[in-house]
């Protein structure tokens, strides 16, 4: 089982940062670990549910392009975007060199993600899911490493 942190209840001043490593996909690049601490618990990573109202969607492969109208979502890309500069201004304080592609694929209203379990049926409602797991760094920007992912609510679970 995830924990799944609502996009409302992150604190981002929960967000520890490991260890710098080598970056095994990124030249020359570092990795940093990112991990979430409370009083009851330490994950690492963070699952955030974003709640994200969504227009259509179209399965392709093992992913699910997902298309959304900006406006109605304006204040979750906002927190996502705050959060998203926030954990990189932990790391680095000059902005130009943030690399933002999370709160800019967000801009743009659509997003690609993977489906956890069985493909989504049309009409069926789904809960985002977006997980942080780092930061990459390399010479010149640093990042966020993230996954989207999708599942339908309120579907009958397929675990015995």
């Amino acid at each position: 089982m995830a924990i799944r942190i609502p996009l409302d209840d992150v604190k981002t001043h929960c967000i520890v940062l490991g260890d710098r490593s080598k970056n095994s996909i990124i030249q020359g690049g570092h990795f940093v670990r990112l991990l979430y601490s409370t009083h009851l618990c330490t994950t690492v990573g963070m699952t955030i549910d974003v709640p994200l109202k969504l227009q259509a969607a179209a399965p392709k492969q093992d992913r699910l392009w997902c298309v959304f109208s900006v406006l109605d979502n304006l204040d979750v890309i906002g927190k996502i975007a705050s959060i998203e500069s926030q954990i990189l201004s932990s790391v680095s304080q000059n902005n130009e060199n943030h690399c933002t592609k999370l709160s800019k694929m967000l801009e743009r209203g659509m997003v690609r993600m993977c489906f956890n379990d069985a493909e989504p049926q049309p009409g069926e409602d789904l809960r985002f899911l977006c997980r942080l797991s780092g930061i990459w760094e390399n010479s010149g920007q640093v990042g966020i490493t993230y996954k989207w992912t999708a599942e339908p609510i309120n579907r009958p679970s397929t675990n015995t």
